[in-house]
C-alpha cells in the first residue's frame, strides 16, 4: 500500500502532548476510559467460530537484564487490533535469565495457546472463502528485533517439532515500503485509541500495557519519546509494537475500506 498516504492518515492524530496517549486511555478520575473495550476470553473464541480473525501475530522483546516481554495480538474482519496476550517478563515465569531457556519457554506457551485456538479451527476450510483462517493456514510468526535470538527460536521449534512457529525480523523503520519507525508508531497508537480501533482481553498482562501506554512521554520540542523516562515500560510497549508490525497497513486498508 501507499505508505505515504499511511502516514498522512496517522500523522492527524500527532497532538502535542507529553504524555501522548494518556488521554486517550485515563479519564479525569485517573480510570480507565469506558471507550477502552477490555473483553473475556470468549469474545475472541467467538470470532474465531464467526471467521471475523484475520491473522495472529505475537512479539517479542528477549530482554537480559531488563525484562523479557510477550505479546500475541490478532487482526480482526472489522480492522480491530485485539490484544489476545501480554507477558511482561518471561523470567518471572522462568526463574531464569538465560536467553536459551527463556526462548524455549516462550516457545511452550505459544504452542498450548495455538492448540487452544486450532480447536476452534479444525472443523473450518478455505474452499469458499480463502481469508478464512484454517487449521492448515494457520502459522505463528513471532516478530523480534534480535537477530541472534530470532536465530534461537528458529532452531529451538525446530528442534521442538513446532512447525508452524516461525520467528522473523520485526519492522522497526520508515521506508519506501514502510511506515513503522517510532514517531509512526506514536501517531499509529493515537490513531488506533482515537478510532476504538483496539480492543485487550481482560488480564493483569493487558491492563499493565495499558499502564505503560499512558506513562510514554514526547518532551517539549521533540517529536520522539524518551524511551530514558519510565525505561522499564518499553520491553512490553516494543513487544506489542512488534507483534503489530506487519499488519499496521492490513488495518489501516480496513479503516480505509470503510470511507472513515
Amino acid at each position: 500500500m501507499d505508505c505515504y498516504s499511511c502516514r498522512i492518515c496517522f500523522f492527524r492524530w500527532n497532538t502535542k502532548t507529553n504524555y501522548f496517549l494518556k488521554p486517550y486511555i485515563i479519564n479525569n478520575l485517573g480510570e480507565i476510559r469506558k471507550e477502552i473495550e477490555l473483553v473475556e476470553k470468549e469474545y475472541f473464541y467467538t470470532l474465531l467460530k464467526n471467521n471475523e480473525i484475520y491473522s495472529i501475530w505475537d512479539g517479542f522483546d528477549p530482554g537480559k537484564v531488563d525484562n523479557a516481554s510477550w505479546v500475541r495480538v490478532a487482526l480482526t474482519k472489522k480492522g480491530e487490533i485485539l490484544v489476545l496476550e501480554a507477558v511482561e517478563d518471561i523470567k518471572a515465569i522462568t526463574k531464569t535469565d538465560s536467553r536459551l531457556q527463556n526462548c524455549r519457554a516462550l516457545l511452550k506457551i505459544i504452542d498450548e495457546s495455538n492448540k487452544d485456538i486450532m480447536q476452534y479451527l479444525k472443523n473450518k476450510n478455505s474452499f469458499d472463502d480463502e481469508e478464512i483462517l484454517t487449521a492448515e493456514t494457520f502459522n505463528s510468526v513471532i516478530a523480534c528485533d534480535n537477530d541472534i535470538i530470532i536465530e534461537n527460536l528458529n532452531a529451538i521449534a525446530s528442534e521442538m517439532q513446532l512447525d508452524n512457529i516461525y520467528a522473523v525480523k520485526a519492522n522497526r523503520r520508515d521506508t519506501n515500503k514502510q511506515a513503522f519507525g517510532i514517531v509512526s508508531r506514536q501517531n499509529w497508537e493515537k490513531f488506533i485509541f482515537a478510532n476504538g480501533l483496539i480492543k485487550l482481553i481482560n488480564s493483569q498482562g493487558s491492563k499493565k500495557l495499558l499502564e505503560n501506554f499512558t506513562k510514554q512521554v514526547i518532551p517539549d520540542q521533540e517529536l520522539k519519546r524518551d524511551e530514558s523516562i519510565f525505561a522499564e515500560i518499553y520491553d512490553l510497549i516494543n513487544a506489542f509494537e512488534m507483534a503489530c508490525s506487519f499488519i499496521y497497513k492490513n488495518q489501516y486498508l480496513i479503516f480505509q475500506s470503510k470511507g472513515e
